[in-house]
């Protein structure tokens, strides 16, 4: 199901939407609203007005999704945005933009990877061949002690060594299964090569070593970026998930991956395809937003095919005892992230610094590159957002710099 996202100013007071906000259990929630759109029509720059709408939209989502996340995510972000300035002559609007560039850099980039040149999986000369589904799901369940490689096999058992979405046949399983070789020879499936797909990015958590480090380096800073980027999770939280992330390997547990062939995996990665929950446990609801993808899963899904053009096209995702399915939760803030990056325009802008990044040799005299240059160098900059202790107590603050050096400051509770 495409889903008609385009980026727009955020609803009006007295639109339905906000009429809704406003007689929630909590209705601050109102008044917050307010400062946000209030920065946004006063807004110049075309950055504090994509900024305004992912603080705005942000808190709209976490409201509507309070059944999936609880209310600590909306919560904390309207303590951020009445925080009140650090520095002398910001207003409350300075906040607004400044926190929503860390949203955008540091939660919503968790779960966008950025489209780097695909890799190949590498072949092992003597493969093990197996006569049944049974025999290659069991050995694929066995710990082979290279973490990434054993739950990338894990997800694609689960999966049924198939894309989640299309239903087609993994090459690499066909040539060493019989009865899926034989599957795939009869015509009636699509072989392609599936690849294991991160919900919450590999890159975030990739190659940070928090120890033995100095400081200064290139390293240390993605460390901080990374810590600040969980840092976020957890108050929002999302604490067991920032725990695990933080552990090695843990951003390749089974229920952070997704099976998914080649161009779902891009779209996927680039926020251009999610999946919203339905009323029963683990249905999900395919939602794109482009057309063309519709129309190329359409030809494709397997997983029933729907009966009339333009019904909703949903996947069912499966578990096994050591292979637990996505996490719904997990999904959730995907899903979340994808609907305020459109909504907001920040997905245009990513899609656009790559684009730029791509093609340009040099950066522009007049300064029309500074946007992708900040957005380039944001992961590296030292950040003032550092991994606190879940033990912490009450008077444990979280600081935070955000851009023209506003500094909010709130209290963990």
């Amino acid at each position: 199901m495409v889903a008609t996202i385009v980026a727009s100013s955020l609803p009006a007071l007295d639109s339905l939407r906000i009429k809704e906000l406003n007689l929630s259990a909590l209705p601050n929630r109102f008044s917050v609203y307010n400062i946000i759109l209030r920065a946004e029509q006063q807004a110049v720059e075309p950055q504090d007005i994509m900024s305004a709408r992912v603080v705005g939209y942000l808190l709209l989502e976490f409201h509507e999704r309070s059944r999936i996340f609880g209310d600590t995510p909306c919560a904390t972000l309207a303590k951020w945005v009445t925080s009140m300035p650090q520095n002398q002559g910001d207003s409350e609007h300075d906040v607004v933009y400044g926190l929503g560039t860390l949203v955008r850099e540091k939660f919503l980039r968790l779960f966008r990877t950025s489209n780097a040149p695909y890799q190949p999986p590498s072949t092992h000369p003597s493969r093990r061949s197996f006569e049944t589904l049974e025999d290659m799901i069991k050995d694929t369940l066995e710990p082979t002690g290279k973490y990434y490689g054993s739950a990338k096999k894990m997800a694609l058992a689960r999966d049924g060594f198939r894309c989640m979405v299309t239903g087609m046949l993994n090459r690499g399983s066909a040539d060493d299964c019989q009865v899926l070789a034989d599957e795939a020879e009869s015509g009636d499936i699509n072989v392609v090569t599936v690849e294991a797909a991160h919900i919450l990015n590999e890159s975030t958590t990739q190659g940070i070593d928090p120890e033995g480090i100095s400081e200064g380096t290139a390293a240390v800073n993605k460390t901080y970026y990374a810590a600040g980027a969980m840092a976020m999770l957890e108050s929002f939280g999302f604490s067991d998930f920032a725990e695990t992330f933080r552990k090695s390997g843990g951003v390749h547990r089974v229920w952070n991956l997704l099976s998914l062939e080649h161009n779902l995996h891009r779209r996927f990665d680039a926020l251009g395809l999610w999946f919203e929950h339905t009323q029963q446990p683990g249905r999900y609801k395919i939602c794109l937003s482009d057309s063309l993808d519709e129309g190329y899963i359409r030809r494709t899904f397997k997983r029933p095919k729907p009966h009339v053009d333009g019904a909703p096209m949903v996947v069912e995702f499966n578990s096994l005892e050591r292979a637990p399915q996505p996490d719904p939760r997990l999904l959730a803030l995907h899903a979340t992230c994808a609907r305020v990056a459109h909504m907001s325009g920040a997905a245009e802008f990513f899609d656009k610094v790559e684009r730029d990044a791509e093609e340009m040799k040099v950066l522009a005299f007049d300064g029309s590159s500074a946007p992708l240059l900040s957005h380039l160098i944001y992961p590296f900059s030292t950040l003032e957002a550092l991994y606190y202790e879940n033990s912490c107590t009450t008077d444990t603050y979280s600081t935070y710099s955000c851009r023209r050096g506003t500094r909010f400051t709130t209290q963990l509770e």
